[in-house]
Order: structure tokens, then sequence, then C-alpha cells
């Protein structure tokens, strides 16, 4: 049995797993592998998903390993994602790693890859040239990751704070498919704690 174990999406190896042995009265089902790959062929991003046995049975183990390979994949090609449309100011770059679709659910953004570059360059790069993101915290569930992060417009101006962040985004065999927005400003000061928003 195979795995197939990612370090982000560029770095991949391979683990080698010796098949569980069936006790008395089991059998063995040979694991069904499903492999999926971005469009391109000449793309680096590939995902391999291994499915094995329910929870509970035998091989059970294997699956949990690859999820959580999965999930980690998923995270990288989100930090990737979202420091490439806004520290390195690149979207058409980002867009690589948009899917076969792109639903979007932010406000006055359009679904597809072109409405998502157009809208970054006239709404967001353009009016802020200046703009950062801090990524914070990358959290994975199944096809989706949250990302948490602290976006500043204008980092030369001393009173903007800027804001804290919630990405979420769904991720397929294909890449980056949906993704939702919410975000709140940073105050001046909280009367109640000093915990900050991060």
């Amino acid at each position: 049995m195979q795995i197939t174990r990612f370090g982000g999406p560029e770095v991949m190896d391979v683990v080698v797993l010796h098949d569980p042995t069936p006790t008395d009265g089991q059998t063995r089902d040979a694991p069904r592998t499903r492999v999926g790959q971005d469009r391109s062929p000449g793309d680096r991003h590939h995902r391999h998903v291994l499915e094995t046995s329910p929870p509970g049975e035998p091989g059970s183990e294997c699956c949990h390993m690859a999820d959580m390979t999965v999930q980690e994949r998923n995270k990288e090609l989100v930090r990737q994602f979202v420091t490439t449309m806004v520290n390195d100011r690149n979207p058409e770059k980002a867009a690589e790693l948009i899917g076969d679709r792109y639903i979007s659910h932010a406000h006055g953004v359009a679904d597809g890859r072109e409405a998502f570059i157009r809208s970054l360059h006239d709404d967001f790069l353009d009016p802020f040239p200046h703009a950062h993101v801090d990524i914070k915290r990358l959290i994975a569930e199944d096809d989706l990751v949250v990302c948490h992060s602290h976006l500043v417009l204008d980092p030369t101006n001393p009173n903007d704070r800027g804001s804290a962040q919630f990405d979420m985004l769904r991720v397929d065999e294909t890449g980056i498919v949906e993704h939702w927005v919410a975000w709140t400003a940073i105050p001046d000061t909280d009367p109640v704690n000093t915990n900050t928003m991060f």
C-alpha cells in the first residue's frame, strides 16, 4: 500500500505501509485509489486520495492518514493563494490555483476566474498598493479551509490598524472552487479585555 504525502505543492514523497494481516474469518479487500489531477498536465499540483475501509474496520487508520495529508495540502494551497494575491500582488498567479469553477460569496465579486482577477485589481490592489496580509492560522476540515489573518490596507499609515479577516475556501481535486469572506475593523482599544483579535 502506498500513500502519497504532500509537504507543499512542489514536494511529495511516497510512504509505504504494510497491508494489515486479516484475522480468522476476515477477508481483505484491495483498497481503491482515486487519483485526481489539476487540469493542466504540466501543473505540479496533484492530489492522491486513498479510499480504504470505513472507520473501525481493518485498514481504517490508512484512510485517516490519507485525509490528514489532503488537509495539509489544502492548507498549503490556501496559504499560497492568499499571500500570492495580496503580498505578491499577483492575482493572475493566484488564479492558477483556482479550480474548474470559482463561486464567490464576497459582496460585489462575480463568479469565475476572470472576475476574481478584475476585482482584485480594480477594488483592492490598485487603490491600496501597499496592502499586506499576515496569516495567523489555517484550519482545515473535509474540503474546507479557514484562513484567519490580519489585513492592513496601508502599512505606511500608523493609524491603520487593519482588520481581522476570515476567509473560508472550498478545495476539490482541481483547486480552489468556492470562497467566503468576513472581516471586522480592529478598534483602538477594548474596554473589556486585552486579548487582541488574534
